[in-house]
């Protein structure tokens, strides 16, 4: 059964994640790009985490993305490089190698 994993601090992320086929992997950055890999992985987002109101509206926040989510689709490695912190005042990024199992 595929996973959702849910990364909350992008400070506490390895260097690198070993996925399933299937798998979600959530991260709560402001962006990032597939470098090598991208038959492997997909790369989904950036999003802007909004609300779902009981009236059926969306609230969402101003301000800068703050998800991105990744895919694994087949077997093999990725290499990504995720923009962490604020894009406009105070951004960073790191270097994740992703690796995809059976």
């Amino acid at each position: 059964m595929a996973r959702l994993i849910e990364v909350e601090n992008s400070q506490s992320l390895p260097e690198k994640v070993v996925l399933q086929v299937g798998d979600l992997l959530v991260l709560k950055v402001s962006g990032g790009q597939v470098i090598s890999g991208t038959d492997v992985v997909e790369l989904l987002g950036p999003f802007q985490a909004s609300l779902l109101l009981n009236n059926g509206e969306i609230m969402s926040p101003m301000g800068a993305p703050n998800t991105l989510m990744l895919l694994a689709h087949r077997r093999g490695q990725a290499q990504l490089d995720v923009v962490t912190g604020d894009p406009w005042y105070g951004p960073g990024s790191k270097q994740l190698v992703v690796v995809v199992k059976s």
